[in-house]
């Protein structure tokens, strides 16, 4: 069955990250005069984000599992019995 979800600690660094430069591009704005395109804030912000979350490292208790559960019964096929398929040529198969 699967784990109940919690929100590893890289999760948390991205979005603080995030916001650490949004408020960023604010201060540069409103006190140094310096304003940035749109796009390029955007893009900054995801690199940030990105290697804020790359750089922080797991907690002990926090483990990379993905949980895989079989599919249903009736979804499962056999694979087919090659000898019990007839040959191309019409004959019984070796």
């Amino acid at each position: 069955m699967y784990e109940p979800t919690r929100t590893l600690t890289k999760v948390y660094a991205s979005g603080a990250a995030g916001a650490v430069v949004t408020i960023l591009m604010w201060v540069l704005k409103q006190y140094a005069g310096i304003e940035m395109p749109q796009d390029v804030a955007a893009a900054l912000t995801v690199l940030i984000m990105t290697i804020a979350a790359w750089v922080t490292p797991l907690l002990p208790g926090e483990v990379r599992r993905i949980p895989i559960e079989p599919p249903p019964v009736d979804v499962v096929q056999p694979a087919p019995d090659d000898a019990a398929r007839p040959s191309s040529d019409g004959g019984s198969a070796p």
